[in-house]
Formats: structure tokens, sequence, C-alpha cells
């Protein structure tokens, strides 16, 4: 049977949800799937649970690697071994709809030249309750990416030439790791040296090599809200989300017009002005100082400026007061 989805799920310390996850995968419509799951060095009894689902079911694999601390590397190590057509990413606290993998099919195989398609995402609560709004319906993405899109039937739309851009600039990542659906023979490998940022990393790199995206207006992923996600302990300063942007801003030289350019600088800037201030806020005073000079060099701005000088007179007045004789 040839396989037509492969599902790439890295997993530490999830016990308590995985079982979900992999149930979520179960009841999908379409059979011809594989889950390769890679636990990333757990202590708790994920890898056991995955374990005996497995001698159930044998599309289920586990892979067991020593912890890494970065869900990239995990996924790396499931993209070397996945034979399925196309892959798709869930991460063992969250879990599908049960039309994810039939809906993604039926637009993906429509559109031969069509790379990647993507979804809405709706939260949940620890208990799987569904919260109100969606990701994508937080962040306005319909509103905002109208001219980007190109509507080809009842809920599909075909990403513009200029989607690169609008992906660049977006202040969040507007494709969750969950909503994504890769014919597989395009799907490079993630940053294995970012912490933060590594899918939005690819999404960048996939765009600026003209693949085709399309967007699917369902939501056919869930995302579960708990303390132990990764992306609730991010540092006031998102180095690793300023240094993909850094990164991708060179390589879009070419593509980007002189004024998309421009605007690109200023999101930078505002990157790094963002950071400047929350390292403020925790008394890095040398560290936000640097990173407001950072956003001058980017694109002059005032509120930078304004940062800039509001450091360094913390800093010389750290300076004076310790040079008081005691």
């Amino acid at each position: 049977m040839q396989l037509k989805v492969s599902v790439i799920m890295p997993a530490y310390n999830c016990a308590k949800y995985i079982g979900h996850a992999l149930d979520s995968i179960q009841l999908q419509s379409i059979p011809e799937w594989e889950v390769i799951v890679i636990d990333d060095g757990s202590t708790d009894e994920t890898a056991d649970i995955v374990d005996r689902l497995a001698v159930k079911d044998s599309r289920i694999r586990l892979l067991r690697q020593p912890a890494s601390g970065k869900p990239s590397i995990a996924r790396n190590t499931g993209l070397a071994v996945a034979v399925g057509e196309f892959v798709c990413f869930l991460d063992a606290d969250d879990f599908y709809a049960p039309t994810k993998f039939a809906s993604c099919l039926n637009a993906i195989e429509q559109y031969p030249d069509v790379g990647l398609v993507f979804h809405d995402v709706s939260y949940v609560d620890t208990f799987g309750k569904v919260l109100p709004d969606s990701y994508l319906e937080r962040s306005d993405f319909k509103a905002n990416a109208e001219k980007f899109l190109v509507h080809t039937e009842s809920n599909s739309y075909c990403c513009g030439s200029d989607f690169y851009f609008f992906i660049s600039t977006a202040n969040n990542s507007t494709l969750l790791i969950s909503s994504v659906f890769i014919r597989r023979k395009y799907c490079i490998r993630f940053s294995n040296e970012l912490l933060v940022g590594e899918d939005l990393d690819l999404w960048l790199r996939l765009l600026s090599q003209s693949m085709q995206f399309m967007f699917v207006e369902d939501v056919l992923a869930y995302y579960r809200r708990h303390d132990n996600n990764l992306t609730a302990h991010q540092p006031p300063i998102e180095r690793d989300r300023i240094i993909l942007h850094e990164i991708n801003y060179f390589r879009s030289r070419k593509i980007f017009s002189f004024h998309q350019r421009w605007v690109y600088r200023g999101f930078i800037a505002h990157l790094y002005s963002n950071g400047g201030f929350g390292l403020g806020l925790i008394n890095k005073d040398w560290d936000g100082f640097k990173a407001f000079l950072n956003s001058l060099l980017w694109l002059p701005n005032w509120f930078a400026s304004k940062g800039c000088i509001k450091a360094l007179g913390k800093i010389l007045r750290s300076k004076c007061f310790e040079a008081m004789p005691q």
C-alpha cells in the first residue's frame, strides 16, 4: 500500500496528551498514513504509551533519541525516515480534526503546482475544550492577506506571488506547525540552530524558492494551551526570530521591490526596539541599549533613539552610583 501521509510528531514528557494526539490520527478517513513519533529523551511514560499503541497499529512508529531540547532536531529525524507522498507535523500535546487529511489532499491534488497547503487552527484548554476565536481569526488573517489571496473554490485560496512579502512582515507566524501539509519532495530540513521560529524560517525559505502555497479556510487542527508550551517561555528579546528575519532580508533582496525592502527594514527595526524595551523592563540596560542601536542601524526611528538615550542614562547612573564612596 502506497503511503499518502507521513505525520512527524516530536514528543517530550507528553504522556498526559499523546494518546489523544495519536487517536486523532487514527480517526482520519484516509487510512494510508504513518506517524513517526520521535521521543526526545522523555522521562515520563510517553515512550511506553506509544510502544503499546504501536503493537496494535503498525502504522505508528517510535524513534528514540537523547534529549535535544529542540523540536527542529526531532522533526528532522522524522523527516529523514518518512516515506509518505505528503508530510505534516503534529506536536504531541495537540490533535487533528477528523477531516484533516481528506481536506488537505482534496485541495493539493487538484493543483499540481501547489507545494504546501495550510489551514486554520483552534485553541483548546488543557481538557480539550475549544476556546473562542481561532488562530487566524485572532490575527484577522483574511482581511490582512486579502490582496495576496486568489479565490479558487468555496473554501480554498491560492497565495499570490507577494505572499512571501506578507509572511515576512507579519507580526505572528501565519502558519502554525500543525496547520501545514507539504509534498515531501519539497520539504527541506528545519534549521537546528534556532530554538524559536524554526518553522517560520522553513516557510520563508520555501517561499523564497517560489513554492506555491494554498490556504484552506477550515479549522483542521487544535493547539492545546498549557504552562508547558515551549512558546510560553520566550525571552524578552526573541533573538532567534530576529536572526531568521535578518537572514531572510538578505535572501529576499533580489525578490522584493525597493518599497518592500524598505518596509521590511522597518519591521526588523521594530523587532529590535521591542526587544530593547523588554530588556529594559528586567534591568538588562546594556543589552537593551545594543538592541535599540541595532534598530537604528536597520531604520532610523524616534522610538529607538529615545530608547538608546534612556538606556544609556540608566547605565551611566548605575556607574556613577557604583563609583560613589560607601
